[in-house]
């Protein structure tokens, strides 16, 4: 027997012995399953360099929960810095050094083509 067969077998056997049950899936059949549609398991988002992908929610977490792409490379660094008491003008020089990187608002506000190659 195929690991496949063992599992189907013992599915049948359990739901007819009214355990509460369901047969493994694999990625495509979970994001397909009925209960998974239904219950919007998973959103699009917009990710850059990709464009739509598919992300699966918080389970638990309410369906009008926002969910956002994650943040491309540098896009709160000067945040970040500012929440962690680093003056405006150190900032602007580790930015300058290339210690860290800043996105400017073109490549945060962007479209999703990817980065060229070129």
């Amino acid at each position: 027997f195929s690991n496949w067969c063992v599992a189907a077998q013992s599915y049948t056997a359990l739901a007819r012995a009214d355990v509460l049950c369901a047969p493994v899936q694999d990625y495509a059949g979970f994001r397909a399953a009925p209960q998974t549609v239904h219950m919007e398991t998973f959103r699009e988002v917009d990710q850059y360099p990709y464009g739509p992908l598919p992300l699966p929610r918080v389970p638990g977490a309410s369906a009008a929960w926002p969910l956002g792409a994650a943040p491309r490379l540098g896009e709160h660094t000067l945040q970040i810095l500012a929440e962690a008491g680093v003056s405006e003008a150190e900032s602007a020089a580790l930015v300058a050094s290339g210690v860290v990187r800043q996105a400017t608002s073109g490549e945060v506000t962007g479209g999703t083509e990817g980065p060229s190659c070129a």
